[in-house]
């Protein structure tokens, strides 16, 4: 079926009644027939057939009573059969379970953990812990043992098979960590080290240090004349010689 569905998965139902017929028409390995056939005590008619085949058979026109005779006979010798095939592969099912098993190596009085098959709705079986417990073995009665939960030992025993029961190990030493915890105090520098160097900013911010050295002027009111301003370095004249720079000499021409 899974190679018919949609990719939604949601029209399987449509596919369900084809899936059916062809299950219940097909040589099961158990019983050694179809189902069809342990039901009707004949096998099933299909469309291929009365194509290739159109006209009837001639074993319609028999007796009513010969023909009742002939599937009742056939029916019970079908079931007989079947039977007796059954309980071959049930015996060759066994061999095959059973093939490299261990026997479980447990007594009244172990302790011993069970197989967890709960799984909540919207939670992955796959990561759902695959064993549940504590319980103790009560009585043996192989294959089944009865075990009694250690948290409440109230309940009654209950029955369970020993394939679903595992031995519960104890550890032999404490369990302590390969790396143990450091001392959580912290570390003293040596006595001859050398003292902390200070911070690398003041504390005091430079912003106001800077407005504080800044001398405070008064904004001139609107519509007053501007104050005069100094006249440029390439403008001023002096007497002195000396007091115009090199540079500016030599941009004037001067000697």
């Amino acid at each position: 079926m899974s190679k018919y569905v949609n990719n939604k998965h949601n029209d399987w139902e449509d596919h369900l009644q084809a899936v059916a017929f062809a299950y219940n028409t097909a040589q099961h390995s158990t019983t050694g027939e179809s189902p069809f056939y342990l039901m009707y005590g004949r096998d099933p008619v299909f469309p291929i057939e009365k194509i290739l085949h159109p006209d009837p058979s001639n074993d319609t026109a028999q007796d009513p009573h010969e023909w009742k005779h002939h599937l009742t006979t056939t029916i019970q010798q079908a079931w007989k059969d079947a039977a007796d095939h059954t309980e071959i592969a049930q015996g060759r099912y066994n061999r095959g379970a059973n093939f490299g098993a261990q026997p479980v190596d447990v007594k009244p009085g172990d302790l011993v953990v069970m197989k967890n098959f709960k799984s909540k709705v919207g939670l992955s079986r796959k990561l759902v812990m695959p064993w549940e417990g504590l319980y103790r073995i009560t009585s043996l009665e192989r294959p089944f043992a009865y075990i009694i939960e250690c948290r409440r030992t109230t309940k009654p025993p209950k029955k369970v098979h020993l394939d679903q029961i595992k031995k519960f190990l104890k550890a032999s030493t404490p369990i302590s960590s390969p790396h143990p915890l450091a001392d959580q105090t912290p570390a003293q520098p040596p006595s001859n080290a050398l003292p902390a160097a200070p911070p690398m900013y003041a504390t005091t911010d430079m912003s106001t240090r800077i407005s504080q050295n800044v001398p405070k002027t008064r904004a001139a009111p609107c519509g007053s004349p501007r104050p005069p301003q100094p006249a440029s370095l390439a403008t001023r004249t002096s007497e002195n010689h000396d007091e115009i720079p090199y540079a500016l000499r030599k941009t004037q021409g001067g000697q």
